[in-house]
């Protein structure tokens, strides 16, 4: 687990899942092709509510692994 990664871990305890996020969407730029970075940060996203956002984020990759 990288050092951003326990950093995630850590606001997603404490419950700020809006920090987590933006860790998650900052390694998805850095890392577009892990997939399990799309999976926390929908999770995250529903977390806070936002359903929509979660199902997209999720779709995307799935379409996106369907098309490979």
């Amino acid at each position: 687990m990288t050092n951003w990664q326990q950093q995630a871990e850590h606001y997603l305890i404490q419950g700020n899942y809006s920090k987590a996020a933006s860790l998650y969407e900052q390694a998805i730029e850095a890392e577009p092709d892990v997939i399990s970075y799309y999976w926390h940060l929908g999770l995250l996203f529903l977390l806070q509510g936002q359903e929509t956002e979660a199902q997209t984020t999720w779709l995307l990759v799935m379409a996106e692994a369907e098309s490979d």
